[in-house]
This record gives C-alpha cells, sequence and structure tokens, in this order.
C-alpha cells in the first residue's frame, strides 16, 4: 500500500483559485514496476472564484473517476481486442499480479478505453486521408460468436484498424473518402476506383506467379516467371537500400526499372499475338483440308 498527498491542479489557474482548502481521500489500484500496488491518495481540493466549482488536484496516471489506473486499463483493452473472452481475461490478470477482477468492472474498463479512444480514432482517420500512399488490407475474424473483418489502413507513419461486419466496398469507401492517394492492396474489388490510381501488392503478386508456376510450368511460363521475378526483386533491393540512406530512389534506377518492366510488357503481347496467329492459321488450315 502506497499513500501519497496531491497538491497539484493541472491547467487550473492559481489565482482563481481560493486560499482555503479541504482534502479528501481516494483509492486507485494499478500495476506499477510490474507489481500490483495499491495506493491510497489524499487529495487537497479548492474552490475556483470564476466557475464557482471545487478543484481537485490531479491524480496521475488514473483517469477521472475511475478506480483503476491507466495501465491496468490498457492491458485489459488491449487483451479483450484479440478476442479472449472476459472470463480468460480474469485469470491472466490473476496470474501476472494476483488480482482478481470482476467481470463488470472488466467491461466497464474496455468501454471506458473506447470512449477514450473516440477522439484518437477521429484523429486518425485524418491523416490517413491525407496520406500520399495508402497500404490496404483485411481479413476476417470470429469474434463474440460471429464472423468479423478487421480492415487495416497503413500510410508511412499511422496505422488504422477498423472493425466491420462487412467486407464490401462501402466500408473502405466510408474511411477513404477523402483520400486522393495512391492506394496499394490485394485483387479486393474494394479498393477499385479509390484514390487516384491502385497498385497490386508485390506479395500478392508474388504468391501468385509462384501459384502460377505450381500449375504451369512450361518453358515459356518459366522465362517469364524469372524475368518477372527479377524486375521485383530489384525493385525491393532498391527501395531497402535507399531507404537505409534515408534519401529517394534516384530517377535513373526507376526509369531502368520501368523500361525493363516495358520490353517484358511487349515481349509478351508479341509472344500473345504469334500464339494467337499461329492458333488462327491452324484452324485455317484445318477447316481447308475438311
Amino acid at each position: 500500500m502506497r499513500e501519497f498527498s496531491l497538491h497539484e491542479f493541472g491547467q487550473a489557474s492559481e489565482v482563481l483559485l481560493s486560499e482555503g482548502a479541504s482534502t479528501y481521500g481516494r483509492t486507485t489500484e494499478d500495476v506499477t514496476d510490474g507489481k500490483w500496488t495499491k495506493t491510497e491518495w489524499t487529495i487537497t481540493r479548492r474552490y475556483c472564484k470564476k466557475c464557482c466549482k471545487q478543484h481537485s488536484a490531479v491524480v496521475p496516471g488514473v483517469l477521472s473517476k475511475e478506480y483503476f489506473g491507466t495501465t491496468v486499463m490498457s492491458q485489459v483493452f488491449c487483451i479483450r481486442c484479440l478476442g479472449i473472452p472476459f472470463d480468460k481475461i480474469q485469470r491472466i490478470i490473476h496470474m501476472l499480479y494476483g488480482r482478481f477482477i470482476e467481470t463488470s468492472n472488466l467491461i466497464h474498463i474496455c468501454n471506458t478505453v473506447a470512449d477514450q479512444c473516440g477522439p484518437l480514432y477521429k484523429e486518425l482517420l485524418k491523416l490517413i486521408n491525407k496520406a500520399e500512399i495508402l497500404w490496404g488490407d483485411d481479413t476476417a475474424w470470429f469474434f463474440n460468436k460471429a464472423h468479423w473483418y478487421v480492415w487495416a489502413f497503413i500510410s508511412e507513419h499511422t496505422v488504422l484498424y477498423h472493425l466491420s461486419a462487412s467486407r464490401s466496398k462501402t466500408v473502405a469507401e466510408a474511411i477513404l473518402e477523402g483520400f486522393n492517394g495512391i492506394i496499394i492492396g490485394d485483387s479486393h474489388p474494394a479498393w477499385n476506383d479509390i484514390g487516384s490510381e491502385i497498385q497490386r501488392c508485390l506479395l500478392h503478386y508474388f504468391k501468385d506467379m509462384y501459384q502460377t508456376l505450381k500449375d504451369n510450368n512450361s518453358a515459356e511460363f518459366t522465362s517469364l516467371f524469372n524475368r518477372l521475378h527479377a524486375i521485383l526483386k530489384s525493385a525491393i533491393n532498391s527501395g531497402i537500400k535507399y531507404a537505409s540512406k534515408n534519401s529517394e530512389v534516384p530517377q535513373s534506377v526507376i526509369t531502368k526499372l520501368q523500361s525493363r518492366t516495358d520490353e517484358l510488357s511487349n515481349h509478351t503481347q508479341m509472344q500473345t499475338v504469334s500464339d494467337t496467329q499461329s492458333a488462327s492459321d491452324a484452324s485455317a488450315c484445318s477447316y481447308a483440308h475438311s
């Protein structure tokens, strides 16, 4: 048990507070230095001449009118966000700290933290929509005996998660209502017509390429695979190389990669036309002999 006396009034002006003061006690519990700690506070309270209300000294690390501190509240909330039931959260907290918290208190903690995160969520939403480049993805999540989808929106410095029962395009459109940058995602149609451009995720490219190679290991596709794979690897390595130097990829490197891509694309198109022409000639020859 710890005991403290508080006299700091946060942002309240000392000039406007009366000289007379009273005190009252408050008990809080939290995790301090890895140990469960119960603290008894003696808090000073003074009257404000301007707003005609009592002002109490601020308890550090504890939200107003809350019993548990912000450390344990954050831990409970994060564990719950992983989809772990409240009864298991009780056992985890008890195993770590030897403290049993009632289910009603755990629910209250989660609801309180969610309310506190509301303004932060709105601020993250603004930052995401201002990004020049954005990575988007979604994945299925079974939570509270129901199927949900966790949407992830990732910029250079910001990550926003959104939980929805839907995987439809309307979810992405609602989140990215003001977005006008480049969206990088998989082949999910939800990303179509959002922002100024859409770019296919390289990891999804690699996955599809390996799957196609597994199903079709012909010499033609193997050659195409190897050349495209080399171009993509060069692009990734260039990004890593110059990012480690905190500098942008030189335009000469980008132009060279684009030239290699264009060359491969033109070769593929010519091969497709050649194959189509050969098939047409064979068909015509077969018809002439029939």
